[in-house]
């Protein structure tokens, strides 16, 4: 996983990060699973990341916990409905953290979703990258890319 993060903070009551990671386009794609536990594919899969084409995400974890998670995407605030994966994934990185702050997440991608671009796969990887960095979790790239491939995509795991 290549994404990079840079933390920050204006207020000592919330953390924050922020974190692009490029998105990829699959050549041959993966079928199957081989370790549903670890979510690892059946086959490889070859696949291209796009120099240009990125997802930016920030994360602010709110530590007086005064807010709900809050999810917007390229400008649209998600319903807890469509926002229910990244809500899991949140919930895996509290567990990690041993917190029950609630996250204000704003991802925009540089591309159209939904074009055939793995959209999630690099909103996910930056989630995961932006979402650690901000709770002080120092993970290694092998265990974040653990985390991303356990409820999300595996092309977010890539490096």
């Amino acid at each position: 996983m290549s994404p990079s993060a840079l933390p920050s903070s204006r207020r000592t009551d919330t953390l924050r990060a922020t974190a692009r990671a490029g998105s990829n386009i699959a050549f041959i794609k993966y079928w199957g699973v081989s370790d549903p536990v670890l979510n690892l594919p059946l086959s490889n899969s070859i696949s291209m990341t796009l120099a240009d084409a990125y997802t930016t995400t920030s994360i602010e974890w709110d530590t007086r916990g005064g807010f709900a998670d809050e999810i917007t995407i390229d400008g649209k605030l998600l319903d807890p409905r469509r926002a229910e994966r990244i809500s899991r994934h949140l919930e895996r990185m509290r567990a990690l953290a041993n917190v029950t702050w609630r996250a204000r997440v704003v991802s925009q991608n540089n591309f159209p979703m939904a074009s055939g671009i793995a959209s999630s796969a690099s909103g996910f990887a930056a989630l995961t990258v932006a979402g650690c960095a901000a709770l002080g979790l120092s993970l290694t790239p092998q265990q974040l890319s653990a985390l991303a491939r356990h409820l999300t995509h595996w092309s977010s795991t890539r490096r």
